[in-house]
């Protein structure tokens, strides 16, 4: 990787903004407007609000005190509207000729105005004569405020004056009624339930509503999208210098594979199984099968097949070992004619299997239950169907008869329960869970199927986001998906789809989740059936492996970046050549932000 792409790439969305001096910051704010939300507010919080945002320089636009003006002209001038449906349109004729009047402003003194030129005398702020007689008016207000096409044309008359300037505070109902560009923030009193369906459109909830927090709150979300901003601009510029590398997105017609690894892992997968079934062990079989495949990973490759010499040499003259892309060009029927060593297959199962052993011995989980095989789980053909708001397992797909259902239960769990799967049951054994899901056969105290989600920490996946409009703090990774031996074969693509539906209905404000796979591994069609359809970035996959000691024997044990970190234990890594690990996307709601120009069209390389 050159420098200037590790130095971005890798650093803190953050610091793009932090590296500009005081000047060039507030520059870079005064380029915003504000949105605030006022849905179920009080009228003194309203108020508090606006203030606090004029204080900090905006212009309020308030559309109560905007109707409030029209309110005043229209009785001043003796205009009465028709009431009734068949004269909506009339009703929006005449709001449309009373805005025609009417010159929007700011003033010196930071307040917008709404002129109107009388017959005789200077122009008056009809906003300032509404004010006057606010307890009058009340009623015609109302009635203007409930008329969607009065509301209609007032709004676009905002939107056209709103969008070439900055520093002006919109009033909105609704988060989105008025295109800013600028932080949304909603002032949540009221009904509490239902401002959840605003969520999603706003940057940030104002919970507290004082004068100080309310404040805070709106300094926060505009240093938050100037910093955003500041990244969004230096990420364009490295791109388009191309000092961050590019490539296009794979599709279905060019989707990885690694014919060398899909032949292990079918020789190791019979192997495991033929072993596991003569020593009557207890293990989840893709543990003990995925920790053997990383660990033959670690060895040359002479040494891991039989002529092994004669496949080495072809990787080294295909370049396979400088470039991740000459994989995908090899000779398929070549490399699959090569057979693993007994040996070192036997030797390292049985190696990676004292690992597993131990782990389930000191696992607080009940291990015996989770990993038995009975019932669905021991049965071939079930699928997880949905119907309706209900989740069920079926015998054959597409069965509908309530006798041949057993009824499943998606639900929220303690994200320490999750960690205990991950540590203990799936294959990269390292936990991480934020919030966490698990889906249950109704009535039975253990799920089946665990899936977790944690905000994003890494500084290159945040960097990526922001490329395709989103914003980081508000996305997620999924981690970890474990799911029992002998599940139903859509269980996968069934709790993504579970996830996504939670998450939009419980945590509104999400607006995308990622995830790896790894295509030496793996085909990656249960996560692109799922939603996961849109690879953004691909990453170096390096298996790492740290020495233990277990009853007197040396054993290794894989590790993650994550577990290396606080550990100087001996280690060995992979020497195979193997294809990048790539991170897909499944966006839960339109970008939040515009994406840089063309990244649809391609995915980070991250070396």
């Amino acid at each position: 990787m050159n420098a200037p792409e590790s130095a971005l790439l890798n650093s803190k969305t953050t610091e793009s903004f932090s590296r500009l001096d005081k000047d060039a910051k507030r520059q870079h704010l005064q380029k915003f407007n504000l949105a605030i939300t006022t849905y179920g507010s009080g009228r003194q919080e309203i108020q508090d609000a606006f203030s606090q945002a004029k204080e900090l320089g905006f212009t309020p636009i308030r559309l109560h005190d905007l109707m409030l003006g029209i309110a005043w002209f229209m009785h001043a001038e003796g205009i009465v509207l028709p009431v009734g449906k068949k004269q909506k349109q009339e009703r929006g004729k005449i709001i449309e000729s009373i805005l025609d009047k009417l010159e929007f402003r700011k003033n010196e003194e930071g307040d917008f105005q709404a002129n109107v030129a009388p017959k005789e005398g200077e122009p008056q702020n009809i906003i300032a004569q509404g004010q006057q007689f606010c307890e009058v008016l009340t009623d015609s207000v109302s009635i203007l405020e409930a008329d969607s096409m009065v509301l209609g044309k007032i709004l676009q008359r905002i939107k056209a004056f709103v969008n070439p300037k900055t520093l002006l505070a919109v009033e909105e109902n609704h988060p989105g009624q008025i295109p800013v560009k600028g932080p949304r923030v909603l002032l949540q009193q009221g009904n509490v339930e239902a401002a959840l369906d605003m969520h999603k459109k706003t940057d940030h909830v104002l919970k507290t509503t004082t004068p100080r927090a309310v404040r805070f709150g709106i300094l926060r979300e505009l240093v938050r999208l100037g910093q955003i901003e500041a990244r969004r601009n230096e990420l364009e510029k490295a791109l388009h210098n191309r000092e961050i590398i590019a490539l296009p997105k794979f599709k279905i017609d060019n989707w990885p594979t690694d014919g060398l690894m899909a032949s292990t892992q079918r020789q190791v997968a019979i192997t495991v199984s033929d072993y596991i079934g003569r020593n009557a062990i207890i293990c989840d079989p893709q543990d003990l099968k995925y920790q053997t495949l990383f660990r033959l990973t670690t060895h040359e490759v002479s040494d891991v097949y039989i002529n092994g010499s004669l496949l080495d040499e072809y990787l080294q003259s295909s370049g396979s070992y400088l470039n991740w892309r000459n994989i995908l060009r090899l000779d398929r029927q070549f490399v699959q004619q090569f057979i693993i060593n007994p040996d070192l297959l036997n030797k390292t199962i049985e190696e990676q299997e004292t690992l597993i052993k131990q782990r389930l011995q000191n696992s607080q989980l009940p291990v015996e239950r989770i990993l038995e095989k009975s019932g669905i789980f021991s049965e071939q053909g079930w699928v997880i169907q949905k119907q309706n708001n209900s989740v069920f397992a079926a015998q054959e797909e597409g069965v509908t008869a309530a006798s041949a259902l057993i009824p499943l239960e998606f639900k929220e769990i303690d994200p320490e329960l999750a960690k205990q799967y991950q540590q203990d049951l799936h294959y990269i054994h390292t936990p991480r869970a934020d919030i966490a899901f698990g889906l249950y056969i109704k009535g039975e105290d253990l799920p089946f199927s665990v899936l977790a989600l944690e905000k994003i920490d890494r500084p290159y996946k945040q960097n990526v986001l922001l490329m395709q409009g989103y914003n980081p703090s508000t996305c997620f990774d999924l981690t970890r998906l474990y799911s029992r031996p002998g599940t139903p074969g859509n269980t996968s693509s069934s709790m993504f789809s579970l996830t996504f539906n939670y998450m939009r209905n419980n945590y509104p404000r999400t607006q995308a989740i990622m995830s790896a796979f790894m295509p030496s591994y793996a085909t990656g069609v249960s996560m692109t059936s799922g939603g996961f359809d849109n690879p953004v970035l691909v990453k170096p996959l390096v298996h790492t492996f740290e020495e233990r000691e277990i009853d007197g024997k040396s054993v290794w044990e894989h590790v993650t970046n994550r577990r290396q970190q606080d550990s100087d234990g001996k280690k060995i890594r992979s020497k195979f050549p193997l294809l990048p690990t790539i991170e897909l996307m499944a966006p839960l709601q339109d970008p939040r932000y515009a994406p840089i120009s063309s990244i649809d069209d391609y995915m980070v390389e991250v070396i």
